[in-house]
């Protein structure tokens, strides 16, 4: 190992700066950089395991890390230093320059990715990036010199409510307990699934589903699997995903979109640990946990008869909620530079400039979409970018595109339209179902009188309850 700041070892835990490259001189030219912008001190190690050995030693602001390492020949030293880095950030140099490459390490959690040979603008960019990153963190609770777990440094935060939330995950994620998580589209609920189950000290796989628009069968083959001929094209066994995740987390998203079947299956699921593939005779068992997320009001889904209340009382003793982002307007401008580094490395341009008035013009947005829509917004500002800035105008038209439509909306009444599933309306049968009982509450449950207030006779009221009942059972 090389100490390039000209400290002794033991002075390693005041360097800055790592960078882990078999190539001495990009070792001392990267050093040379850092303390000529002010960044710091730097430590070269000019092999992975010296690397992993510093890391676990020091407290750095940034790693640089070669992908081209002689005791890592295949490449891949990235996923052993992230699980070491914690919530250092961790930028890949590598001469490779295809997007592939870029993407997948970005994926795995990298801080960003710089190509060689190295660019002393980019690199006095990474650092103005890691110092403000930083800084930054710093201010998230400094009186009670609050740390971020690494289970939660991939999501990029400072507001308190988000820090209120990250203690709560703490205190349930080692329960075997099921947990719900509920927040409005966009806002993060994979996110903080994962870092349940990071938590949790499970050895098995993260496995999600999304539960949007797959019928009962569909869903239930899907789970829990099927025995050789237990329908037409059932050629061979399928074990499904909760025999995939044992020993770790299963992560069923839009659960409010399940039907009473699967619900049915999966509190029996849930209360015993067993369940039965499509087919079989004789009951699996399975130890995973389950972690489940909505953005749908399921107490108002159990009111209009569309959630099993059985279900529903099970799921909510440990249950978190994640603010909307509306509501942590202070974490605005770090996730616009996090975008905004993103888009520039997807799209081939120079790292993005970010000013005020950008960020000003970001913020006149109330963003229903939360998170997911202010990446989608800033990605769309970077690739209509000009003179390394992103687009202003481009900010400014989506904002009042979506302003016009939304007093159109509340024009013509749709914003209070009340038969609405999430982002969808209400299927008719569901529509149907609603519109008897309500006439029925309204006549004391007389169902002669509930007919007269709908316009039908009493027995066909009698009859479609019966139909409408049986098919959502």
């Amino acid at each position: 190992m090389a100490y390039h700041d000209g400290e002794v070892a033991d002075k390693r835990d005041e360097a800055t700066l790592l960078v882990v490259d078999d190539d001495p001189t990009v070792c001392e030219l990267t050093a040379l950089y850092a303390m000529e912008t002010g960044f710091g001190r730097s430590v070269g190690a000019n092999s992975a395991e010296d690397g992993l050995a510093a890391l676990r030693a020091g407290r750095f602001k940034l790693v640089l890390l070669d992908l081209g390492l002689p005791d890592r020949p295949d490449g891949d030293a990235l996923e052993e230093f992230l699980s070491v880095a914690g919530d250092t950030p961790l930028v890949v140099v590598t001469a490779d320059e295809r997007v592939g490459t870029a993407v997948r390490c970005m994926k795995l959690g990298a801080f960003d990715y710089i190509d060689k040979p190295l660019s002393p603008a980019r690199l006095m960019s990474l650092f103005s990036h890691a110092t403000e990153r930083d800084r930054l963190r710093s201010l998230l609770n400094p009186e009670r010199g609050e740390k971020v777990l690494p289970a939660f440094s991939k999501i990029i935060t400072r507001s308190p409510l988000m820090h209120e939330l990250f203690h709560a995950v703490e205190r349930l994620a080692p329960s075997p307990l099921p947990v719900l998580i509920t927040g409005e589209s966009g806002s993060g609920k994979e996110a903080i699934a994962r870092a349940i189950h990071e938590l949790s000290g499970r050895t098995g796989a993260f496995v999600p589903v999304n539960s949007a628009g797959i019928d009962g069968t569909m869903i239930s083959d899907m789970l829990f699997g099927h025995e050789k001929g237990a329908y037409t094209g059932a050629e061979k066994v399928r074990l499904g995903l909760v025999r995939q995740s044992e020993g770790g987390t299963l992560f069923l998203d839009e659960i409010g979109d399940i039907g009473m079947e699967t619900q049915v299956k999966l509190l029996r699921f849930i209360q015993d640990g067993e369940y039965y593939p499509l087919g079989a005779d004789k009951p699996e068992h399975s130890t995973c946990r389950i972690v489940l997320a909505t953005n749908a009001d399921l107490y108002e889904a159990v009111r209009s008869g569309r959630f099993r209340a059985d279900l529903y009382y099970r799921l909510i003793m440990h249950s978190v909620t994640i603010p909307p982002l509306r509501n942590r307007p202070e974490d605005i401008p770090l996730l616009v530079e996090h975008f905004a580094r993103q888009a520039a490395l997807m799209l081939k341009l120079p790292p993005p400039s970010i000013d005020r008035a950008f960020i000003t013009a970001i913020e006149g947005h109330d963003f229903p979409g939360n998170v997911r829509e202010l990446s989608g917004l800033v990605y769309g500002a970077v690739g209509e970018s000009k003179a390394s800035k992103p687009s202003i105008g481009y900010v400014r038209a989506y904002i009042a595109k979506h302003r016009q439509k939304r007093h159109e909306d509340e024009a013509s009444g749709c914003s209070d339209y009340p038969f609405v599933d999430g982002a969808r309306l209400l299927g008719l049968e569901k529509l149907e179902l609603l519109h008897i009982r309500e006439a029925l509450r309204r006549s004391n449950d007389n169902q002669t009188a509930a007919a007269a207030l709908l316009g039908i006779s009493q027995s066909t009221i009698s009859r479609r309850l019966k139909q409408l009942s049986m098919h959502n059972e």
